[in-house]
């Protein structure tokens, strides 16, 4: 099959330093390896991705189109209304919603009706949880063309016995508590910074593992920072070798954050064996199984979070239990997985008859 892949967000491109450049990157493989030709299109202008996707059509026609959908794009939609190639339309986030937060962005009327369009113009859409397909619904999604498709791991690189990078390692006696990923404001760091400091009060010994971009030492306070290695952000294929010297990783988001995404980290770090720790909000429980690959507390609460970290120091066979589990429960979900699960829905051609998929 011939497909097109659109990205025309600039700061997720090829090579750019965000997980969300690794997911483009990581699903273009996977449907490169299940035998597909894929044309990766990755230009900002409307104009330029409809003149790209009519060249390539031109020379040979294409069988579908795959989109990561960005804020006011809409050049891949009105080649698929145009030529009647099907468009699936993968949605990340509340786009609107996301940039009003975070940018002071206001969407005007000409806004909505664009992304109306390209809403209406996909034959599938793919938001990566049901918080965004959700959101897709009352925006003016058709629900029977809506498939969630969360997020996956590339487990060739992370997985329970990757090499691991022995010179970040933390000392045998202490609890490695790891980060990868760019530090943003909704990481709420300095909740976990004050969780570490009861654990240390405690008399554990724990190192913070924190591998990206972000000024750790000042998330996490200046008690905790004296225990913190910190590796700046580095290929993914050296990233998961890092990783691997996680003991635990444990999500701090606030209880009310719009936990809407699907966390790259999150799979990567339990596809090593690491052990999560995740708020209970949003889908967070259901991906750690509730309990049974992980640990759930309760959003907010430094204290919970700090008394299980205390429970795992105590009681490292049950830690590790549990990141064998996590490891086996991710191993399901690869992102060539996640290509065949998109393979399957192109070639649904008559999907809204088929009935809504949404999960």
């Amino acid at each position: 099959m011939r497909v097109a892949y659109v990205n025309q967000d600039p700061g997720v491109g090829p090579g750019r330093r965000k997980g969300a450049a690794a997911h483009v990157a990581a699903l273009q493989s996977a449907l490169r390896e299940l035998g597909c030709e894929v044309l990766a299109v990755e230009r900002k202008d409307d104009a330029g991705v409809l003149a790209e996707l009519e060249r390539a059509h031109a020379q040979r026609p294409l069988d579908w189109l795959y989109e990561r959908h960005s804020l006011g794009a809409v050049g891949a939609a009105r080649f698929a209304r145009a030529r009647g190639v099907p468009l699936l339309l993968e949605v990340n986030a509340p786009l609107f919603d996301e940039a009003r937060a975070h940018r002071g962005f206001e969407a005007t009327p000409e806004d909505f009706a664009r992304q109306r369009m390209c809403l209406e113009s996909a034959a599938w859409l793919l938001p990566v949880s049901r918080s965004v397909a959700r959101y897709l619904v009352d925006h003016g999604a058709p629900t029977g063309r809506i498939h969630v498709l969360p997020n996956a791991v590339d487990t060739r690189l992370f997985h329970p016995g990757v090499e691991r990078a022995e010179d970040f390692a933390a000392p045998p006696d202490a609890l490695a508590v790891g980060f990868h990923g760019r530090l943003r404001p909704w990481h709420n760091l300095p909740l976990l910074g004050r969780a570490l400091e009861h654990v240390l009060d405690a008399g554990a010994h724990v190192r913070v593992l924190a591998v990206g971009e972000g000024d750790f030492a000042r998330a996490l306070g200046p008690r905790v920072a004296e225990h913190l290695a910190q590796r700046e952000w580095m290929a993914h294929e050296e990233l998961a070798r890092h990783v691997a010297c996680f003991d635990v990783l444990p999500l701090s988001y606030a209880p009310d954050a719009e936990l809407y995404f699907s966390p790259l980290k999150l799979f990567e770090a339990m596809a090593c064996g690491v052990t999560p720790l995740v708020p209970e909000l949003g889908e967070l429980p259901q991906i750690v199984g509730f309990g049974s690959c992980g640990g759930v507390y309760p959003a907010g609460d430094e204290r919970a979070l700090a008394q299980q970290l205390l429970r795992w120091i105590e009681r490292p066979d049950e830690r590790r239990r549990l990141g064998l589990e996590a490891a086996r429960a991710t191993a399901r979900r690869s992102w060539v997985d996640v290509g065949r699960e998109v393979m399957a829905l192109a070639l649904t051609t008559r999907g809204v008859e088929r009935g809504a998929q949404t999960r």
